[in-house]
C-alpha cells in the first residue's frame, strides 16, 4: 500500500496550463498620419476621425495582441507603446489633432524607421507595420523603400480619402490655401499607394 501511494504521487499531474494564443505572437506598429490633409471631409466626418475608429476597431479585433501607435507629419512620435491596453489608446487617440504635431510637413519615412525600432525594442524584431493615410511621395517611398530592405519588416497601408478630395476647413471656417492662394484639395493617391505596398511585398486597402 506504501509503494502504491508513493507512485501515484510520482505520477503524471494534470493541469491546465495557459498557452500563449496566436494574437500576442502579432505585434504591430499603426503608423497614423497627423497632418492638416487628414481634417479633410471627404469621408464623414474627417479623414483622421475616420482612421480613429478603424484602429479602434482593429484593435477590439486583436484583443490582447500587443499594438503601438505613432502619430507623424513632419517628425515621428510614439503616441502609445507596444501594449493592449485599449481604453488608453482611445483616450490618447480622441486627444490627437493635427496642430498638437510640433513640426510641420509629411515624413512616413520618419514614421516607419519609429516603428521598426518600436518593434525591436518590444517584440524582437518580430511584427508588422500598418501605414494610415493618403499619399506618399517619391522620397518617402525612395527612403521607406530602404528601411524595408534593411529591416525585412512587411508594411501594409491603409488609404484614407477620396480620388476627388475635399478642402481643409480651418477653425475661423475658412479653407486652408497653399502660397499661391489656392484652396487646398488633398486627394487620395490610390493607384501610388497601391503599387508601392505591391512593389515592397505589402498590401494596399
Amino acid at each position: 500500500s506504501w509503494l502504491l501511494a508513493c507512485l501515484a504521487l510520482l505520477g503524471p499531474s494534470w493541469q491546465h496550463a495557459e498557452q500563449p494564443s496566436a494574437s500576442r505572437a502579432d505585434p504591430l506598429v499603426i503608423l497614423l498620419d497627423t497632418t492638416p490633409a487628414m481634417l479633410a471631409a471627404d469621408v464623414h466626418p474627417t479623414r483622421i476621425e475616420q482612421a480613429k475608429r478603424k484602429i479602434l476597431d482593429l484593435l477590439q479585433t486583436r484583443q490582447d495582441a500587443q499594438t503601438a501607435v505613432v502619430a507623424f507629419a513632419g517628425s515621428a512620435h510614439t503616441l502609445v507603446p507596444l501594449s493592449n491596453d485599449i481604453a488608453t489608446t482611445q483616450n490618447l487617440l480622441d486627444a490627437l489633432q493635427p496642430d498638437l504635431m510640433p513640426a510641420p510637413g509629411h515624413r512616413a519615412d520618419l514614421a516607419v524607421a519609429h516603428g521598426i525600432e518600436l518593434l525591436a525594442r518590444g517584440a524582437n524584431g518580430r511584427g508588422r507595420l500598418l501605414l494610415i493615410g493618403s499619399s506618399l511621395d517619391e522620397p518617402e517611398r525612395a527612403a521607406i523603400r530602404t528601411l524595408l530592405d534593411e529591416n525585412d519588416q512587411p508594411l501594409l497601408i491603409l488609404g484614407v480619402g477620396t480620388a476627388q478630395g475635399a478642402p481643409i476647413a480651418t477653425q475661423d471656417g475658412s479653407f486652408l490655401k497653399d502660397d499661391t492662394g489656392a484652396i487646398l484639395i488633398p486627394r487620395l493617391d490610390e493607384g501610388a499607394m497601391r503599387r508601392f505596398a505591391t512593389d515592397v511585398g505589402g498590401r494596399y486597402q
